[in-house]
């Protein structure tokens, strides 16, 4: 998964826009929380941020940007 967000993020530079955060469906959550590496160890792990959100997982950061979820 961590590929296809890096992949995405080439096209939008490529195309000479700023990437500068992701807003995400709900339905991504479980899929980030799921992802492990090959030896098992989770590639996302839920976070607070002090002031942000309503709870762990809601907002953060994904690939060096903000993430925020729709609702």
């Amino acid at each position: 998964i961590w590929g296809d967000f890096v992949e995405g993020l080439d096209q939008i530079i490529d195309d000479d826009w700023d990437y500068t955060g992701t807003v995400a469906d709900n339905r991504l959550k479980p899929k980030l929380l799921a992802a492990t590496s090959t030896t098992g160890e989770p590639q996302f792990v839920a976070t607070r941020q002090p002031g942000a959100g309503t709870g762990a997982a809601l907002q953060g950061e994904l690939i060096g940007e903000p993430l925020a979820y729709s609702r």
